[in-house]
């Protein structure tokens, strides 16, 4: 037998089994061939050569994102549609789709009714509304002393409560709304702070306000007022400026 002639079928005969392992390869979830076409690209942008870890990797991610649709048309469809979403999220390192179809073996809503007698589904119970969802009336929160103003050492600050939202935050601010202090008040309807030029610093009048926040610590209302505070040792400089008047703010409810 000519030499040439075995070399050519030995040749013909690998590439058959090539062939065969690529076919068999595609028939494990339809998407290893696209996933091996993935890591091909990769490997070509990069120059590297990652192997079948990463296609097995691939692999696992759209059989996780993707599971088995049930035996329509419909929903074999849109599980390959969903394959290659998931394909596509993989190589670029973004987050896997949602399988919009029906899943083997998992019941829904549509099949119950169609078929009461094999399946009983039990509806999630409703969700209750979030804590920032509920209203509130901020006209019951406010600050109620001192407003006419503030010694330079220590203050007791009192404010009203807020059914909902027990929980207190205190900002002080100078003028121009700098923060000189803020912390948590906890749940007390009144609280001592030393406010003293030396202590936190400042001017001559100070923003102090106050946030009632819920158990998930969003704020909801607040009240401030712009309050003078006593000049240090209780003696003015004589070539100080005149303190800026007294204007308090309104309680408004937070923006969300």
């Amino acid at each position: 037998m000519n030499t040439s002639a075995v070399t050519r079928r030995h040749l013909i005969l690998a590439v058959l089994v090539m062939i065969l392992a690529i076919i068999a390869c595609d028939c494990t979830r339809g998407q290893s061939y696209s996933c091996s076409n993935a890591v091909f690209q990769i490997e070509n942008y990069y120059g590297v050569d990652f192997g079948n870890a990463e296609i097995a990797e691939c692999t696992a991610f759209v059989t996780e994102a993707c599971p088995e649709a049930i035996d329509t048309p419909e929903a074999q469809a849109a599980e390959h549609a969903c394959d290659l979403a998931a394909i596509e999220a993989w190589k670029r390192g973004q987050p896997a789709p949602a399988a919009d179809y029906p899943v083997a073996g998992v019941p829904n809503l549509e099949q119950a009714v169609q078929n009461p007698a094999q399946q009983s589904i039990v509806a999630p119970p409703t969700a209750a509304a979030p804590e920032s969802a509920i209203p509130v009336n901020c006209d019951a929160f406010r600050l109620t002393s001192p407003l006419d103003g503030l010694p330079n050492g220590i203050a007791t600050f009192y404010w009203d409560t807020l059914p909902g939202a027990p929980y207190i935050f205190g900002t002080i601010m100078d003028e121009n709304r700098s923060v000189l202090w803020s912390g948590s008040f906890g749940q007390a309807n009144q609280a001592s702070l030393d406010v003293s030029q030396g202590a936190i610093g400042g001017g001559y009048a100070l923003i102090v306000r106050v946030e009632a926040r819920n158990a998930n610590n969003t704020p909801l209302c607040a009240d401030e007022h712009l309050i003078v505070r006593a000049a240090p040792n209780n003696t003015a400089s004589q070539n100080s400026a005149p303190p800026p008047a007294v204007v308090p703010t309104a309680t408004l409810p937070v923006p969300k």
